[in-house]
């Protein structure tokens, strides 16, 4: 089983970090995209507020990263961007303990 996060492309924007009901989906405040931890996770919701702001601080402040993670929350194509932001993604979301809850 993969323990990596898949990113899943949204429109919605929560008021806060949720952990989708029935499932290990997690939509942050910050504008990150969705994405999925490994199945049977059940992290408390500090849990995953934590993990949000720590996957986005990970982020450089002004690079074209957050630029990307944003337009993808938001429903965008990230272009070619997508495609590179994805493994820093997950190696962030692993960096901050999202492989571990």
């Amino acid at each position: 089983m993969r323990k990596t996060a898949m990113i899943l492309a949204v429109l919605a924007v929560p008021a806060s970090p949720v952990l989708a009901a029935g499932s290990e989906v997690v939509e942050c405040e910050q504008p990150l995209p969705k994405f999925a931890l490994k199945a049977g996770s059940k992290p408390h919701p500090f849990q995953i507020e934590k993990l949000c702001r720590c996957i986005w601080d990970k982020l450089p402040a002004g690079g074209w990263e957050r630029r990307t993670a944003q337009k993808i929350k938001e429903g965008g194509n990230p272009g070619l961007r997508g495609r590179a932001f994805v493994p820093l993604f997950q190696q962030a979301v692993k960096d901050c303990g999202g492989d571990q809850l």
